[in-house]
């Protein structure tokens, strides 16, 4: 299958198209034909160097956010089904390959159904942020109805899933915005006091 591989560290020059073995199905896995992927800071970093320590074996498939159909579900996998158009996260770190493939490896406890009414390129803009901010807000805050939440850069790429998913737990929103420009779109978002 043909992949954008990296050979190296350093700049965008450092990626090269390239043919790669088709992922190897495991328990409790999915393949998944990808239709998108998109960029996270985290793989820039990984791109430079300067987080090497969680590249893919060399050559290294990158992006972590896909979006697609699934083409292979493994034996022990129940809630989805050869066709199914999921987006997710797909490997990209650590030893597995990632989505910058035209076919991905990922745990079905790591995908979802994408829903109708958005684009495969839309879906995969979400996974990376949403977990984060879940974590960050549903597990790591322990949100109460009640609580006050200060959302910093709310208007960015996990700050604006955190105020929404703030909002839809009862939380009053705070935020941080860069230029009192932004401050429209943050309370598109759920924020009310900056």
């Amino acid at each position: 299958m043909k992949a954008i591989v990296m050979t190296g560290f350093g700049g965008p020059e450092v990626f090269a198209q390239a043919e790669v073995p088709y992922p190897e199905l495991r328990p409790g896995h999915v393949i998944v034909r990808v239709a998108a992927s998109s960029l996270n800071p985290l793989e820039i970093k990984i791109r430079s160097g300067i987080a090497a320590g969680s590249c893919p074996p060399m050559p290294a498939v990158l992006n972590m956010d896909f979006s697609g159909t699934i083409e292979e579900v493994g034996s022990d996998v129940t809630k989805f089904k050869a066709g199914d158009e999921v987006f997710g996260i797909g490997g990209g770190v650590g030893k597995m390959q990632g989505a910058l493939a035209e076919y991905v490896l990922a745990d079905a406890d790591l995908i979802a159904l994408k829903p109708k009414g958005i684009s495969h390129e839309t879906a995969a803009l979400y996974p990376l942020v949403s977990i984060t901010a879940w974590e960050a807000l549903m597990e790591g805050a322990a949100l109460e109805g009640a609580a006050k939440v200060l959302i910093h850069g709310v208007t960015g790429g996990v700050g604006h899933i955190a105020a929404q998913m703030a909002k839809m737990a009862g939380a009053q929103v705070y935020g941080t915005v860069t230029s009192s420009d932004k401050v429209s779109l943050a309370k598109e978002f759920g924020a009310a006091n900056f």
